[in-house]
């Protein structure tokens, strides 16, 4: 049916833009030049919570996922710009 059609073309352009606007913290800590160390303050002073520096060296190496509360942490500390799906690479 022609919706179906239509509902997968914006799959695909949803899809696509995201992926255009991917961004891993990785890139968002060289972009923003801050260190491990800068991150970790910045996530204690905004959020409170504490950060270990072998957990971002994880998160940035891709080779560990934040837990819930640390994602919400890289959220706020990044303003949105790296985001739940960065890490899990579902689109």
């Amino acid at each position: 049916p022609y919706w179906g059609r239509v509902q997968e073309k914006n799959w695909t352009i949803w899809a696509y833009y995201h992926k255009v606007w991917q961004m891993k913290l990785k890139e968002y800590l060289k972009e923003n030049k801050l260190t491990h160390h800068d991150f970790i303050q910045l996530g204690q002073e905004q959020c409170g919570v504490p950060l270990s520096q072998g957990a971002v060296a994880k998160w940035c190496s891709e080779t560990r996922v934040p837990r819930k509360t640390e994602m919400q942490v890289v959220f706020k500390v990044t303003n949105g710009e790296v985001t739940a799906n960065d890490f899990y690479d579902l689109i």
